[in-house]
């Protein structure tokens, strides 16, 4: 048998010269737990004597070992004990003893290394590596002999891996410590390596087995220094090797799979130690390996040579990634196809591996991460979303910053933000913001691209970016939103966040609310312990970034747009997220102040805070109605009225939570029989009870529904009482609020919080206000005292919102009321405003609380009945100017019998302030200052001399109109004196009365002034708009277009709200509104004034018109069956909101020429006229400019020309906006009414006619066919309503059906018009109502 010789160049204990250079590079390595350098075996202390040299000699005897395999296993067991000792004390440099190879080959026979004795096995293969270490470097085998004996080496370290406990497990460890101990001493599994190298058959099979034994070594329990010794003898052998074989990269990769960390931990370890010590040697087969494996996968669509666009993206990529390496490297090895296939270390394992080696040894990804990139272009959906997330896993790894060292994979990873797929991008949403969260460096940008993602065109894409952002932020809390903590980076994402809170889907706008609200509890409400801490909470980074969540939850609430789910998902949120339910009192309200309140304040949403306030009073109203009659109906003798009472409750309570079988399960809970169920019911609807004892009688109430069966019953009703309690702010909260806010030290925040309170649940819930009483009391006369204007003004709204349980506020309130009371001594003359700011409100609250009978008191105390008490200059003049308005309005009778305002108006109105009012004196020297009043002082716009004319003006104008239908028979004549007063300074161009010389910004207030008075007046008595004749109208609206800015937008906003809210007449106010459009605006300041006044009567103008389509549409079906012509035609000229243009025509007409203009002004009506009436108000509105332009102006002056070609392009208009085909232009068979006040009847009745021929033809209407034609010069408009055949518009048309049918419609427009004009019959009148829906 052939000997196998090693390396010449070994070292004496049998290493080669590669093991020793290996060693070199190990040790300039820094020492790691796993990878520390190893101890050089001991050396001896002393030189052996020769006596114990001859007895270890004599020990070596060999002979007893002949014939071992003739022995039974039992005795084989001891005789291989005894020879692994003989073995043990037998020195490499000795001689060989008698017997020695022969036992060395009797190891080696299968009759040994392959017995069926456990025991025999591990004490052979302790005897193998005594017997190697004795003959190296020249091992005794041949290379079947080696083979086999290392073959028996790897079953003993099996053996000691799969070995359990007792005995044998004892034996197997520590026969296999002592193998490994003795491999990684004297390094004897070089042997191995060089059978290798030298292409022995069977060698690879022989190192990959022994390697594999190797690793499952350490499968069991085993300690620390054998696991090292064993990461020694592998990194040895891996070292050793000049080509690493295929198998044994296959079986460090399977150890490195994820499965095998949780089921062979250590092995995993031992696989991935080893792979970090040998990177150098295989950092190019695991790539080759890796890169197969990628191959191998489904991989459909990666660039191709047709694809040139992605190929030199790719190639892009590639360059970058490899731009430190200088010189062409070899390609790498090809792995066969087939030996991945049956690899477990391939395939759908292949992006785990690549993980896993990174984790190992991030440098070994050089050459794999080129050709992962490659897969990000893969036709396949989910290879780009798999490749995405683990290069999202790499590029968030702590071991390595791989964006920066590979730029070209990350911008192309970036790109997938983008992608074509919606799941890819969801994805790559996830996926960065967790790189984000572990790479600082990468947060802002990476934030920045998923904050683009929630305006993706896929809903999924959008709801996943909201969500996952929301999830992010989260994750960061307490401290992640600090400026110190990068905090910064979030504000791109807070924003997003903020606009996704109104996306068009609903379950996107949910999603966001509540990741929204979450937040806000994590950074902001969480950090809390008392209400200090709360109301501080405004200075929070927290709260800077998210503190526009509460108002735009209110927003949610309230929006038309989140109905059902999302509205109340909104109303949970904010009881349950912004102010913890489990909180005190005082820490709710401190919370409410300094968030909800701050916020909504902060972003003008009070009315969105305040119809959550209604609604929730609604609610409470409804259940409170139904729960008395319930108990009416138990109690009396008329069931059937009883009944009917109840039914209409049961439909309030059904409008407040509408559902599938809301009536049906109300009427089950009004036939319950457990009256305990009412009394609980009654209890949680109780607001002067806490809000435990209310949540505790809501649980027995449904808990009692329930148990009589009534499930569903139980259901709705939990739902009925969430939306009967009180969200974000209840009765002991809200009295906390006030008792902070009627300290002396009271915070801004506070009173800011408490006036803003004070002021909506006046207006929208004032039974919250009425279980707080003492507490509003008590603020009442804190804020007087204080000299609070805004908190005094809020508080009276309070007091006269609860009337007769504030009567402990009336020394506070009178005090004001009357301006009589003193602050700071009897000099006090109202220097700072206060009264003059809360005297109207203070006699407002007086009144509620003593009903009718306090206006003789309030009177005398504001007029004394001296020469000198209404003249300029007297003491609190305006204060008391303010309350005696009030006065006016609330006690018309008190006021009838005074000749109070008879004196106002003689001694401020017609008279002129004192001269020395008109001189300044400075530095003992006077001059003019330029007004009859003064200049103004503290800080005031005005002078108080003018500001005292000005209220004069109101209370002479709030004789005429007293409030709450409070008349006295003398309305008439003061209506009179107000119209002459108001229209007198409008058409003075803002001169005062008196004739006293002001600045141009007096004249304009003056102008102001006077025309919100008259409107006022018009507004609140329909006699007085009757009685406005056709010259003040014009004059009134011609404060549209007033010279000032200021004047024109304050006066387009009072008419946008009274159009809007319904107190103007429809038809003549928003006739007038559109004038909007026609205001004049020079600089980019009063442009965007001019820009914001237009959206504002637009808006006006649409909910107007909706609400006049609906008005009518219920007054005809009021109608009786068999209701004539005229009543039809009444209910029209009362409620049709298309009888406005007969009045916008008229006022463009007086207004402007200019035909653009004209356009925009109508428009600015026809619009929403159009949307809300379709082909049928087309047609009324084309009849309508058509009777216009057939009629003269009778309001004076000779505007009929310009009337007539303002109609005639309003019918131009129309049919070129809003006709789209031809059946459009159908007849109207009705009536046009025009006001009588505006039009009257031409002298030439074939003017009509021709009017009426000229609307029915299609000039104007588009057809969307025909290519556009060049557009011709546009004729005057006076032409173009003469010869309207002309299309000065566009050269397409769509010309009628047929011939016939165009000359039918014509001849029969033509000759009912003609009858009606020869009869004088052409319907022409003014209304008969007022048109509006406040009328009816």
């Amino acid at each position: 048998m052939a000997k196998k010789k090693s390396s010449a160049a070994a070292a004496t204990t049998g290493a080669p010269a590669r093991r020793a250079a290996s060693d070199a590079q190990q040790k300039k390595r820094p020492a790691s737990g796993d990878d520390a350098p190893q101890q050089p075996p001991r050396k001896k202390s002393a030189k052996e004597s020769a006596q114990a040299a001859a007895k270890r000699r004599a020990s070596q005897d060999f002979a007893p070992f002949a014939d071992l395999v003739s022995l039974e296993p039992r005795e084989l067991a001891k005789r291989l004990e005894q020879a692994q000792t003989a073995l043990g004390h037998t020195r490499q440099e000795d001689a060989r003893p008698r017997g020695l190879a022969k036992l060395a080959r009797q190891l080696a026979t299968p009759e040994i290394s392959e017995h069926r004795s456990t025991s025999v096995r591990l004490w052979a293969a302790t005897c193998v590596c005594e017997v190697l270490r004795i003959f190296a470097p020249n091992a005794p085998y041949g290379d079947g002999e080696l083979l086999a004996a290392f073959r028996l080496l790897g079953a003993a370290l099996k053996a000691a891996g799969a070995a359990s406990n007792g005995r044998d497990g004892d034996l197997a460890r520590r026969q296999a410590r002592h193998v490994i101990e003795s491999l990684r001493q004297f390094q004897s599994a070089c042997a191995l390596t060089e059978l290798y190298a030298s292409g022995a058959e069977g060698s690879q099979n022989g190192l990959l087995d022994f390697c594999d034994a190797l690793l499952r070594s350490v499968s069991g329990e085993t300690s620390s220094e054998l696991r090292d010794a064993t990461l020694d003898v592998m990194s040895g052998v891996v070292a050793q090797l000049d080509a690493i074989p295929d198998g044994l990269v296959e079986l460090l990769l399977v150890s490195l799979l994820p499965s095998g960390r949780k089921a062979a931990p250590t092995t995993h370890w031992l696989a991935q130690a080893v792979v970090r010590r040998g990177a150098d040697a295989l950092t190019r087969p695991v790539a080759a390996w890796l890169n197969g494996c990628l191959s191998l996968s489904p991989t459909e669509g990666i660039v191709t040579p047709e694809n040139e666009k992605k190929k030199k993206r790719r190639r892009r990529s590639d360059d970058s990634s490899s731009s430190s390496e200088e010189d062409e490297e070899t390609p790498l090895k090809r792995i066969g196809q087939d030996t991945l296939a049956k690899s477990d270390a391939s395939g759908a394992n292949a992006y785990a591996l690549v993980f896993e080696v990174h984790l190992a040894e991030p440098r070994m990804l050089l050459y794999t991460l080129p050709k992962v990139s490659e897969r990000l272009l893969a036709e396949d959906d989910r290879t780009r979303e798999a490749t995405l997330t683990l290069l999202g896993r790499l590029f968030a790894s702590p071991k390595e910053d791989y964006a920066s060292s590979y730029p070209g994979i990350y911008q192309e990873w970036l790109r997938r933000f983008h992608d074509k797929c919606s799941e890819v991008r969801c994805a790559m949403v996830r996926v960065s913001l967790r790189v984000a969260a572990a790479k600082p460096q990468l947060r802002a940008a990476l934030i920045e691209q998923c904050a683009e993602r929630t305006q993706d065109k896929d809903w999924e894409v959008r709801r996943a970016a909201t969500r996952s952002l929301a999830d992010a932020m989260l994750d960061t809390a307490p401290s992640g939103l600090k400026d110190s903590s990068g905090g910064k980076d979030w504000d791109v994402a807070c924003e997003s966040l903020r606009r996704v809170a109104k996306d068009k889907r609903p379950e996107i706008r949910k999603e966001c609310l509540t990741g929204l609200a979450t937040l806000f509890r994590a950074h902001v409400s969480d950090n809390w312990e008392d209400s200090e801490e709360a109301l501080n909470a405004t200075c929070s980074n927290g709260l800077k970034r998210l503190g526009f969540v509460p108002s735009l939850l209110v927003q949610s609430y309230a929006s038309s747009v989140n109905v059902g789910e999302v509205s109340e998902r909104a109303r949970l949120l904010l009881d349950d997220h912004m102010l913890d339910s489990k909180s005190d009192d005082d820490m709710r309200g401190c919370a409410f102040v300094s968030t909800v309140a701050s916020s909504v304040i902060e972003d003008s949403v009070e009315s969105s805070l305040g119809a959550l306030f209604a609604r929730t009073a609604v609610s409470q109203r409804a259940l409170s109605a139904l729960l008395d009659a319930i108990e009416s109906a138990r109690a009396s003798e008329d069931k059937t009225r009883a009944n009917q009472v109840v039914k209409t409750a049961v439909e309030d309570v059904v409008r407040c939570l509408p559902g599938q079988n809301a009536r049906t399960l109300v009427q089950q809970l009004t036939q319950a029989r457990d009256r305990k169920i009412f009394r609980s019911l009654a209890t949680s609807n109780d607001l002067t009870k806490s809000r435990d004892v209310r949540r505790a009688a809501r649980d027995d109430a449904v808990k009692r529904i329930a148990a009589s069966g009534k499930r569903d019953c139980a259901s709705y009703v939990s739902k009925l009482l969430k939306k009967t309690g009180d969200a974000v702010l209840d009765a002991q909260s809200f009295s906390a609020i006030l008792q902070r806010a009627s300290r002396s030290d009271a915070d801004k925040v506070v009173l800011r919080g408490a006036t803003l309170a004070c002021t909506l649940l006046a207006q929208r819930h004032p039974s919250l206000l009425a279980a707080s009483s003492e507490a509003v009391v008590a603020f009442t006369t804190a804020s007087a005292d204080a000299r609070h204007p805004q908190a005094f003004t809020a508080a009276a709204r309070a007091c006269q919102a609860i009337g007769s349980k504030a009567k402990d506020a009336d020394s506070s309130l009178r005090k004001v009321a009357t301006a009589q009371g003193s602050w700071r001594g009897d000099d006090d003359d109202d220097e700072d405003g206060f009264l003059a700011a809360c005297a109207k409100e203070g006699v407002a609250a007086l009144a509620s609380l003593h009903d009718e009978t306090g206006g003789s008191t309030i009177l005398d105390a504001l007029d004394d009945k001296s020469d000198d008490c209404w003249i300029y200059g007297a003491s609190r003049l305006l204060a008391r100017l303010r309350a005696l308005t009030r006065v006016v309005e609330l006690f018309p009778e008190d006021i009838a019998t005074s000749d109070v305002v008879t004196r106002v108006k003689t001694s401020l109105i017609d008279q002129r302030p004192p001269p020395d009012l008109a001189f300044d004196e400075n530095e003992g020297r006077s001059s003019l200052s330029g007004s009859d009043f003064g200049r103004p002082k503290n800080d005031q716009a005005f002078a108080e001399a003018f500001l005292a004319l000005r209220a004069a003006l109101k209370v002479v104008t709030a004789c005429a109109r007293p409030l709450q239908d409070k008349e006295c028979g003398r309305e008439k004549a003061a209506r009179q004196d107000a119209f002459d007063l108001c229209f007198k300074v409008i058409e003075s161009d803002g001169e005062p009365p008196s004739g006293a010389q002001c600045t141009s910004e007096e004249r304009a207030e003056l102008r102001l002034t006077a025309a919100s008075n008259a409107l006022a007046l018009c507004c609140a008595n329909k006699e007085a708009n009757r009685e406005l004749s056709a010259s003040r109208y014009a004059s009134l609206a011609s404060v549209l277009v007033d010279r000032d800015d200021v004047v024109r937008n304050k006066f387009a906003r009072k008419l946008s709200q009274a159009v809007s809210s319904g107190q103007a007449s429809f038809a003549k106010w928003a006739g007038a509104l559109v004038l909007v459009a026609l205001a004049p605006a020079s600089g980019s300041d009063e442009k965007e004034e001019k820009r914001k006044a237009v959206a504002m009567a637009s808006r006006a103008l649409r909910v107007a018109v909706a609400r006049q389509r609906r008005s009518h549409a219920q007054a005809i079906r009021r109608l009786p069956p068999g209701a004539g012509t005229n009543e039809v035609d009444r209910l029209a000229t009362r409620y049709l909101p298309d009888y406005a243009l007969p009045y916008a025509v008229h006022n463009i007409a007086r207004t402007t020429r200019d035909d653009a203009k004209v356009s925009k002004a109508l428009l600015l009506l026809l619009e929403p006229l159009v949307a809300t009436a379709g082909d049928k108000g087309v047609a009324f509105l084309l009849a309508a400019c058509a009777d216009m332009s057939g009629h003269d102006d009778a309001s004076g002056g000779d505007n009929t020309r310009r009337l007539r070609a303002t109609a005639s392009l309003g019918a131009e208009v129309v049919k070129k906006h809003f006709v789209k085909n031809v059946d459009a232009l159908g007849e109207h068979h009705g009536a046009v009414y025009l006001p009588t006040q505006l039009y009257k009847e031409s002298s030439d009745p074939h003017a009509l006619i021709e009017a009426r021929r000229k609307s029915s033809e299609p000039s104007s209407v588009k057809k969307g066919r025909k290519p556009a034609a060049k557009k011709p010069a546009r004729k005057p408009a006076a032409k173009r309503a003469r010869d309207s055949s002309d299309d000065s518009s566009d050269g397409e048309v769509i010309h009628a059906t047929s011939a016939a049918d165009r000359a039918a419609r014509r001849k029969s427009s033509n000759e009912g018009v003609r009858r009606a004009a020869q009869k004088n019959q052409v319907p022409v009148r003014e209304f008969d109502k007022e048109n509006s829906s406040t009328s009816a």
